[in-house]
């Protein structure tokens, strides 16, 4: 798994890493095959599927994967009732 840091625009922040589901068949459509995970200061960010070479790009790519991604409403849920934790290593 992939992690990185970077800042927005803004100055904000931010945390983002790859995702792959262990059991696909319970995540949703168009997130099987993995995503990345965007967090700052209590907002997530979800991207599918994961751009190749992501981990190596520049600042200004990883914010641009930024603005396509979609905000996570604390009521949705890419998995029927699993959520998506940071790596143990942030």
């Amino acid at each position: 798994m992939a992690y990185r840091d970077f800042t927005d625009e803004a100055g904000n922040g931010w945390r983002v890493w790859d995702t792959y589901p262990q059991k696909p068949e319970i995540v949703a459509p168009g997130f099987k095959q993995g995503w990345l995970s965007f967090e700052s200061a209590g907002e997530k960010w979800r991207l599918a599927p994961v751009p190749e070479g992501w981990a190596e790009v520049e600042e200004p790519r990883l914010r641009e994967l930024l603005r396509t991604a979609g905000r996570v409403d604390g009521g949705r849920s890419l998995t029927r009732g699993v959520e998506v934790e940071p790596p143990s290593s942030i």
